[in-house]
């Protein structure tokens, strides 16, 4: 990579810690420019999850009273998230570069379509029953698979665990949200301590998307805010359409 992709790419992770801290969905704006710049999916989608990795402490942390009241919830689907995690990272490094590069672009598509319905997502959830800790079984399945997704790819990751804790969890959408938070901090912890062990990784890459995330959640949030979550949500949603019908023509 030359100065100009490494600029071009610093770009997109400032933009993406803006959007992830007011809308979501920031990493499908780094992974195509990761593309752009002649990375090929699976070390794109490695350095991506490391790359953004700090802009996921954050929003854990702001989340501090509403993970108070349901510790032992937390404490119980940790487990099943990094088992998850590791799955989902081993099986991406494991299986061949061919299987990865032929589901990404349904996975971009995925992604996006989830991103683009977030506000019934959360809408929806909000309005089930609340006040219930039980734990069912399918909420520790769930947890899993959205592990295993999150280190396989991890695209709008926030916004599928929101609406699959929503499907089998009724409580408060701030307790869901709050749950969602610290289940990716998990689950990309767990990939990012697979991935550091893995020849894909593009560590300079890595250090350009830390720095630019970093700064675009600090300084280009005021930005991001004034423009709104609706029209970030778009923007974003637009980008991985149009990544994802080039990855497609390009399969």
């Amino acid at each position: 990579m030359d100065a100009l992709d490494l600029a071009l790419v610093l770009i997109a992770a400032f933009a993406a810690g803006a959007v992830n801290a007011v809308a979501g969905g920031g990493s499908l704006l780094t992974f195509p420019t990761l593309l752009a710049v002649g990375i090929a999916p699976v070390p794109a989608s490695i350095t991506n999850t490391l790359g953004l990795m700090p802009g996921y402490l954050g929003g854990t942390h702001a989340y501090r009273a509403e993970l108070a009241v349901q510790r032992h919830r937390v404490r119980i689907l940790v487990v099943p998230a990094a088992l998850g995690a590791v799955a989902g990272a081993l099986l991406l490094l494991v299986s061949p570069e061919a299987v990865f590069e032929a589901v990404v672009p349904y996975l971009v598509l995925l992604a996006a379509v989830m991103l683009a319905l977030q506000p019934r997502l959360a809408g929806w959830v909000a309005s089930r029953p609340r006040g219930t800790r039980e734990l069912p079984v399918a909420l520790l399945a769930v947890t899993f698979l959205g592990g295993v997704y999150g280190a396989y790819f991890g695209g709008a990751l926030g916004v599928i665990l929101l609406a699959a804790l929503g499907i089998v969890l009724a409580d408060d959408l701030q307790h869901i949200n709050a749950l969602k938070s610290v289940l990716s901090v998990v689950i990309n912890g767990v990939a990012v301590a697979v991935f550091v062990f893995s020849p894909h990784v593009h560590w300079a890459t890595v250090a350009v998307m830390g720095v630019g995330s970093l700064a675009g959640g600090r300084l280009g949030v005021g930005v991001a805010r004034r423009l709104g979550a609706a029209q970030l949500r778009r923007v974003v949603v637009a980008v991985a359409f149009v990544a994802a019908a080039v990855l497609l023509v390009r399969g």
